[in-house]
């Protein structure tokens, strides 16, 4: 008789013909007796009954449809080679709590791994209904839930929150009403509903117990309800009593029709008593028993022929010691001095052997026979849908982190205070010595310079440990099936933002300390573009590497470059000769975004502010006619007077014709500049050499000379009407002055007209590379590359603003991040590695041991 309201089951013999025993003691007739937990009653012609198998024919729920879930000879190798799981085969029925037992090592959480499709399997099949669970995972969908071991907590959040959120990603159909009726149905099944608003902290600095926190994990399946579940490690650090609650949680579960699959290290006798089927593990990943677990012990004792072997429990308090068995499994051998040797009494592979002969099981080709699958309510939301999901997530958990918060608020803004009031430099003025004057500030490009690092520095900082700290999330996420592309795009949305608003603050900040004018649009676009490639470096670091240390360990390794490559420390042309390049930058450089950001702000500032916008293109005029008239041309005449001399050396043959081949290449860019002096100017052919060739090239010097002081005076002319234009409109020189004084940096100047080089020109082998004022120097190449503060990049026969083009390239930098990072590129990479690394190792180690072995088989 079964006592529903107290789950109490009642029994007692009436019939005197049979003796039945209880618990291995004969019962008194008509004598009525409860049924304890992993009770037994035998009897010689009907043999056992156990409590599990009696107790489900009360509470069993019927409404669930039932699954077969089966693996056929199936096995797993580590991608060593060494073997992870022996072959075995299994088949089993919902309604069903089955415990997976084994020594540590042995291979009870890869068993997990290999049957819930996290691993794919060596050989043979895993299959639900006829199902492969390895390649026919969207017929099965959320039919197998999963409960690893390690924590899946968001920390941050509450324990409402942390099931809300699992469950809107695993309902796209439900309305928000209906989730959260079910989420607090789910909490007051598994009593959390007191600690339902209470944040889930660190295993570290708790808020709630971790029996609480195991049934909260677990929770995040059971809300699903899958028909297969999981547990790895279930008791695992839990008192007694947590343990006892969370088996009971499990237990109900199989009585409600579902297969529940745990991994148990060292249960408790009342733990061992609720499975209704143990299998065993031993070293090499071998069954060595699948059973009832009451017969478990009996069947070990047995095989080892132990004293009192038919004794599975104590017969005084009916108590079972699971410990025993590894006990048995694991007994050493005994030398003729009573030691203890590394030598097993029974080898795994003997224990082995008597399983396949005793307990195996052959399936036949009827359980690859496909039947109806369970409906179930779970479905995954859209892409779009999950977006939005884990973004409110995302920003929820960084909301209530009260640390990172205030961090991340008052980091940049602390930054650009200490940055901008260190470099404020007060120059003075004939009036006041103490005035702060922008045009006299010699730290303006140090402070530009170091606005780029520290946006740099803020992107990654704010990105290293986004997604290392999710990492065990996002394997029950993949688990799941859901988005990647969702997730890490929340994550890029959420950093985007943040460090809008940073580098917002900094250059609010920053730039009205230093009185920079009318560029907080310019500098704050350029910084978080900047900002923003760093972080989507940060994020693939921290997609990558396996550790916070190592993440922080590689933070200054990515961030020094930057500063040294990045265009301000150290001068591209001064760099080792074998990284320069005499007349662009060099290609380290082209890759560093310091470089791009750096430039892009020195030539905007300098080429865009409000004065020097003015009378940009005037001086642009007048500096690239007083370019050719004093350096240029003059170099060209040099060249052509020492072809002159050395003409008829011939000693001096070799220089000539480098000569030759400079001044050919001159005439190629001259045919372009002055057309009306050289347009029909031939090649000098190295043989034809003469005087009369030298006064042809002479002449069309003279003539391009000409042209350009006409040039010179005329842009002269131009900027002196365009200042006396701007004198009237600002009414007088004084406006005018203060005006410069406002906008017009001299130190900045300095710097992008390189004027603290005294080589103006550089004559190299094939070509003459001009060096003096390169903010008026278009570029010649045509596929984007160029001198440092170049005014423009050319492309084709475009040219483009050094501006926009500059954010351009750190915006294909980003993408490029970006893709590397959806696309797990870094990941791959650095597990093949990995892999090849680990496979070296122990092919390396086997050849060892062999040829250490060899000389002692040999003997």
């Amino acid at each position: 008789m079964f006592i529903e309201s107290i789950n109490v089951c009642l029994f007692k013999q009436i019939d005197k013909d049979d003796q039945v025993y209880f618990n291995d003691r004969p019962l008194i007739l008509n004598q009525t007796y409860t049924l304890e937990k992993g009770g037994v009653l035998k009897n010689p012609l009907l043999g056992a009954l156990y409590y599990n198998d009696i107790i489900k024919t009360f509470l069993h729920d019927d409404s669930f449809e039932k699954v077969i879930f089966s693996a056929k000879d199936t096995s797993y190798l580590f991608p060593s080679g060494e073997v992870g799981i022996d072959s075995f085969n299994l088949s089993e029925q919902s309604g069903q709590l089955i415990g997976i037992m084994g020594g540590s090592g042995v291979g009870k959480s890869t068993l997990l791994n290999l049957l819930n499709g996290n691993l794919q399997p060596t050989t043979g099949k895993v299959l639900l209904n006829g199902y492969n669970v390895h390649t026919e995972q969207e017929a099965i969908e959320g039919l197998i839930g999963y409960v690893p071991q390690d924590d899946l907590l968001i920390e941050e959040l509450t324990v409402f929150q942390n099931l809300y959120f699992n469950a809107r990603l695993c309902f796209k159909d439900f309305s928000r009403e209906k989730i959260l009726r079910k989420v607090q149905r789910v909490l007051s099944s598994l009593d959390l509903s007191s600690v339902r608003d209470l944040k889930v902290g660190s295993p570290i600095n708790k808020y709630i117990s971790g029996g609480q926190r195991k049934r909260l994990n677990i929770a995040l399946e059971l809300i699903r309800e899958p028909y297969v579940l999981f547990v790895d490690e279930p008791t695992s650090g839990l008192s007694s009593t947590d343990s006892d609650k969370v088996i009971d949680l499990l237990k109900h579960q199989s009585l409600k029709g579902k297969l529940v699959i745990v991994n148990i290290h060292q249960p408790s006798n009342d733990v061992f008593k609720q499975l209704d089927k143990l299998i065993v593990l031993d070293s090499g990943g071998r069954f060595v028993y699948n059973g009832n677990p009451q017969d478990s012990l009996v069947y070990f004792k047995k095989y080892n022929k132990l004293v009192n072997a038919e004794e599975g429990e104590c017969p005084t308090c009916g108590n079972l010691n699971p410990e025993q068995i590894l006990q048995i499994l694991e007994a050493r051998k005994v030398n003729e001095f009573g030691e203890y040797i590394p030598v097993r009494q029974v080898d795994s592979k003997e224990w082995f052997k008597n399983y396949n002969t005793t307990q195996r099981k052959e399936l036949g080709s009827s359980i690859e026979i496909k039947s109806d699958i369970p409906k179930i309510d779970f479905h995954i939301p859209k892409r779009l849908e999950q977006f939005k999901i884990f973004s409110l997530r995302n920003f929820l958990t960084k909301l209530s982190d009260r640390q990172f918060m205030l961090i991340n608020l008052f980091e940049a803004p602390v930054l650009a205070f200490i940055l901008s009031w260190f470099t404020k430099y007060k120059a003075g003025s004939s009036d006041n010595a103490n005035e702060y004057i922008f045009s006299g500030n010699i730290n303006i490009p140090v402070y530009i310079f170091m606005g780029v690092v520290v946006s740099i520095f803020l992107g990654l900082m704010l990105s290293a440990e986004d997604i290392i700290r999710d990492r065990k999330i996002l394997k029950r996420e993949a688990f799941l099936n859901l988005s990647r592309f969702s997730y890490f795009n929340s994550k890029v949305f959420f950093l985007g933002a943040i460090l809008a608003l940073q580098v917002a603050l900094f250059v609010a900040i920053g730039n009205s300390l230093l009185k920079i004018e009318g560029m907080f649009f310019h500098f704050w676009l350029t910084l978080w573009i900047a900002s923003m490639v760093s972080g989507m470096v940060g994020l693939n670091v921290s997609a990558t590497l396996k550790s916070v240390v190592a993440i922080y360990i590689l933070i200054p390794v990515l961030l020094v470059p930057q500063i040294l490559l990045g265009g301000a420390m150290i001068r591209f042309d001064k760099l080792n000769q074998k990284l320069t390049d005499s007349e662009n930058v060099p290609l380290v450089g082209d890759i560093m975004p310091s470089r791009w950001a750096y430039e892009s702000l020195m030539v905007h500032q300098y080429s865009k502010n409000s004065y020097q916008k003015l009378i940009f293109e005037y001086e642009l005029e007048e500096s690239q006619a007083s370019f050719m008239l004093n350096y240029y041309l003059p170099e060209i005449q040099n060249v052509m007077s020492e072809m002159k001399r050395i003409a008829t050396d011939p000693g001096q043959k070799n220089q000539l014709l480098k000569d030759i081949d400079l001044i050919n290449n001159e005439l190629v860019r001259l045919n372009k500049l002055v057309p009306d002096c050289f347009g029909n100017k031939a090649q000098i052919n190295p043989e034809q050499f003469n005087i009369s060739v030298f006064s042809g090239i002479e002449r069309s010097v003279n003539c391009a000379r000409e042209l350009y002081i006409s040039r010179l005076s005329n842009a002269i002319d131009a900027k002196d009407l365009k200042f006396f234009q701007i004198e009237k409109e600002l009414g007088g020189k004084d406006k005018l002055l203060e005006l410069r004084d406002r906008h017009y940096n001299e130190k900045l100047a300095e710097i992008v007209l390189n004027k603290s080089d005294r080589t103006k020109v550089l004559v190299s082998e094939d070509k003459i590379i001009r060096k003096v004022e390169p903010i008026y120097h278009f570029p010649e190449v045509n596929y984007g590359r160029a001198h440092f503060f170049a005014p423009v990049k050319r492309i084709g026969n475009f040219y483009i603003d050094t501006y926009w083009f500059n954010l351009t390239m750190l915006l294909l930098m980003g993408l490029v991040f970006y893709f590397t990072l959806i696309y797990q590129v870094f990941p791959m990479i650095y597990a093949r590695i990995n892999r090849e690394t680990i496979s070296g190792y122990v092919s390396r180690g086997k050849k060892r041991v062999k040829d250490t072995l060899k000389p002692l088989l040999r003997k």
